[in-house]
């Protein structure tokens, strides 16, 4: 009498094997799509980080700067009001003398 062919172990077929394949890459892709998202967060926070601490003091040196010649330029402003004031009086002054004699 002849034996049974004997089974083997793991029996797979080829589509099956092929889905096997499939879910593993996807697993493998999303791992590496996630650790590189994860990356370029720390990268993104890394670099905001040193914007702030370069931009910071720049930013209120800068500020310092204009209200500086803001000042300087309402100091300039108001000095000029004065003398056209001042001129503008000794303009009448020197026509009221020259009315009276």
């Amino acid at each position: 009498m002849p034996t049974a062919p004997r089974r083997r172990w793991f029996q797979f077929s080829l589509s099956s094997l092929l889905l096997l394949t499939l879910v593993v890459a996807l697993a493998v892709y999303g791992a590496n799509e996630n650790r590189h998202r994860m990356r370029l967060e720390a990268e993104v926070e890394r670099l905001e980080s040193e914007l702030r601490q370069v931009t910071t003091p720049q930013i209120m040196s800068l500020e310092l700067q204009l209200k500086n010649a803001r000042g300087e330029r309402d100091r300039k402003v108001r000095f000029l009001e004065r003398e056209i004031r001042n001129l503008e009086l000794d303009k009448k002054r020197i026509q009221a003398e020259k009315a009276n004699p």
